[in-house]
Formats: structure tokens, sequence, C-alpha cells
């Protein structure tokens, strides 16, 4: 684990010791549960029943071979008062109640941004998006930390904010963080991107960076345009997905491009099935908070493992806490080798063998 040069007691103490958090109650909340967590624990005997998250030892393995690649999106900044969708579209773009209140248009983010737009105009509308996130000089949020803690070779983010850039230099001020945001970046770091180094890893941010003059990505024109002008970026982005280990975190999946691409993937490997072929299984996981009993099922149709964060709430944000423990414990269970000791890989490939015969043979 070349990424993993500091053990879990190192990494929460300097969670816990040398940082500071706009949620700074979750951020203490967290590294003491994490403190106490790791002291239950007898390396000995570590078994799943020592850990209140369950995280596939598969995922594991992803992130103990530097195979894993995080996605997050708006949730990680919205402690720091970084507006929501709805609050960005009404208080900071002026759009009116009417269009936001309509049930046609109510899970239609592109078109009422593209509404925005139209009574805007565009550069008006890039000015008060631009406004709206350089108000906000908060320090990152313990979510952001925790990421910047797994120290993952790829990292990619819908969000304009630069709140993990700063969580990343203040963790790891020797590792350079090199953005992404359009296809002259892929240009000129593409040789290292296919094999990050040890002292770089990279993050992807697909729809703009508030350090970037270019266009921030809100509307539906803006996605036609964008999408298709960036044909490397978006191409090295599907390799990311199509390779890699992905796990969502703030993220609602309502993005309909960000869909679009994640299906693109599941129908090639899909197809190879069915053609015989066999490529790289696409792995998808979310953590999905208030899950009902039916949402596994919901996820698991869109082809992604819906994982639920354990309820361990000290301060007054259950979901960030839940978040960064659970985020918490698949360190804890990587530097302790949980997959090796548990793994239900044996069983689950007999499984997909067995489905796989059955298709071949329709």
């Amino acid at each position: 684990m070349p990424r993993l040069k500091e053990d879990i007691f190192n990494l929460v103490s300097r969670l816990n010791n040398t940082v500071t958090a706009c949620d700074i109650n979750v951020l203490k909340a967290v590294s003491k549960q994490l403190e106490d967590q790791i002291a239950s624990i007898n390396p000995l005997s570590v078994d799943w029943k020592d850990f209140k998250s369950f995280w596939p030892p598969r995922l594991i393995e992803s992130y103990r071979d530097e195979k894993l690649a995080l996605f997050f999106g708006a949730g990680l900044s919205i402690p720091a008062k970084f507006p929501n969708w709805n609050e960005l579209l009404s208080k900071s773009l002026n759009l009116e109640r009417t269009y936001l209140d309509d049930e046609n248009l109510k899970n239609d983010p592109l078109t009422l941004a593209e509404l925005a737009r139209n009574f805007q105009g565009s550069e008006t509308l890039q000015i008060l998006l631009r406004k709206e996130f350089n108000k906000n000089t908060s320090l990152p949020t313990t979510s952001h930390y925790l990421c910047a803690l797994l120290k993952l070779p790829y990292y990619i983010t819908t969000n304009y904010d630069t709140l993990f850039e700063v969580a990343w230099k203040k963790l790891h001020p020797t590792i350079e963080l090199i953005t992404i945001t359009n296809d002259s970046d892929i240009q000129k770091f593409s040789s290292e991107i296919a094999s990050p180094p040890n002292n770089k890893s990279f993050l992807f941010k697909i729809h703009g960076c508030l350090n970037s003059h270019a266009k921030l990505i809100l509307t539906r024109t803006d996605y036609r345009t964008h999408y298709r002008s960036n044909v490397l970026l978006f191409k090295t982005f599907k390799d990311i997905l199509r390779s890699k280990h992905i796990l969502f975190l703030g993220f609602s999946h309502n993005d309909l491009e960000i869909t679009k691409l994640i299906e693109d993937i599941i129908y090639e490997y899909e197809s190879s099935i069915s053609q015989g072929t066999g490529i790289f299984q696409p792995n998808f996981y979310s953590l999905q908070f208030d899950m009902a009993n039916h949402t596994p099922e919901i996820f698991a149709a869109k082809g992604i493992v819906a994982l639920r964060p354990p309820l361990v709430s000290l301060s007054d944000d259950y979901r960030s806490e839940g978040l960064n423990f659970s985020l918490g414990e698949l360190m804890i269970a990587t530097q302790f080798k949980l997959n090796d000791t548990v793994s239900f890989d044996n069983e689950l490939d007999f499984i997909k063998k067995e489905i796989e015969m059955d298709l071949k043979s329709i």
C-alpha cells in the first residue's frame, strides 16, 4: 500500500490535532469515536462484529490496491454553508418560485437552470454564480478532511468550490493535487493520469472550478457544449469509471449526464457478457442516508450498491458524522486487513460464473 504510509493511529491523531473544520463539533466527535474504535479492536481476532459499518471486501481490496476512486457531490460542502440546489436557484440566481414549485420541473434541474439563464443572461448568470461561491470563505468540512485522508490516486467532483483542495494541502503538503477541468489539462498530464506517481493525485472537477476562468457548468446549454467539446476529459472519466471501484459520497444521483455515463459503462459490461468477452465488471457504491427497506433494490436496479452509514451521532449533524465515521472505519478495516479475514468473494464468484453460463446458453 504505497499511499498508506502512515498507520491509522497516526492518521486519526493528525485529524484530531493538526486541522480545524467549519463543523468542528463533528470533527472532534468523529476523531474521538475513531480513537475508541481502534482501541476496542483486538488485531489477533478482528472480525466484522468489531465494526459499525459494512464495507464490501472487494471495496476494501480496491482501496488497498489503489483501485478505488471517490466521486463526491454537493453534500460534502453543504455543512460549510454553501447553497443547495433550490437555494442557489431561488436566492442566488433569482429564479421565481413559480418554476421551482412546478411539478414538471422539480426533478429537472438542468431545465430550471436553463430558465434562470434565459431570464438573467449567460454572462450575468456566471457572475452571480461565482459571486455566490466566492463569498463563502469557510474552512473545509470534516468530510473534506476524511476524504483527503484516504489519499486516493483519483478524486472526481461536480463541485465548484475549493474546500477539498484546502483540506488536501493541509494534510498532504508534499503530495501534489492536480486539478483537471478540460481537454487541455488532460493533454498536459496524460502520461501521469494513466498511472499516477505516489507524489501526485488527480482531482477531476468535471463541472468547472472557481480557481479557473473557464465557464462553470450549470445549465442545459452548458452541459450540451461541455460534454461534447471536452471529449478527452470525459473519455478519461469513463476510463476511470470502467476500470476502478467508484465510491459516491454526498451525491444525489439525479444528475442525468452522470447517470448516462454510468449506464454506458454498465451497458458495455452487459454486452460483453452476452458476447462472451467478459470485460472488467463495473463496481459502483454509494453511501446513502435514510434508506428505506427497498432502497438497496432501487440502487441495485441502477447498477449501484447502496451502503448505509452507521448512526453514531454525538453532534447535531448525524449525516456528516455517520459518513465520516464510516470512512474512518474503511481505513481501519484496510489497516487490519479485514478483507483477508472475512471474504465473500468465493461464493460471489461462483454465483457470478453460474449466471454467466446461464446467459451464454440463452
